[in-house]
């Protein structure tokens, strides 16, 4: 049954221009959820098997309630923090610094 649900409705993709809703307001596709860079450096975390208190001595932190508050997007990535996570998970901070700035637009956006 390519091209139908289970349900019997035809499936029409998840392309750019189809539109689901959510708590009210319609959001067109994963492209406008905004997504913190904490979530890839949760995730990098957890592939390394390092822990908050690990990651938070490699970066510098005080204490682990500043990693909680870099994975929830609290605490924005500058240029020192993007370069400190580029030697401690890889990746370029160039790469850190777009994730960050894409998700301060799409904060900014949804306002």
């Amino acid at each position: 049954m390519i091209g139908k649900q289970g349900n019997g409705s035809k499936w029409h993709g998840w392309g750019p221009n189809r539109k689901k809703e959510k708590r009210g307001k319609v959001y067109c596709g994963k492209r406008d959820i905004a997504i913190p860079p904490g979530a890839t450096i949760e995730e990098l975390l957890n592939d390394r098997y390092m822990n908050y208190s690990e990651f938070a001595l490699k970066m510098g932190f005080s204490e682990e309630v500043d990693v909680n508050r870099l994975i929830k997007g609290e605490i924005k990535i500058d240029e020192a923090m993007a370069r400190r996570l580029q030697n401690i998970l890889g990746g370029t901070y160039v790469f850190w610094q777009n994730l960050e700035s894409n998700y301060r637009e799409k904060l900014n956006r949804k306002i």
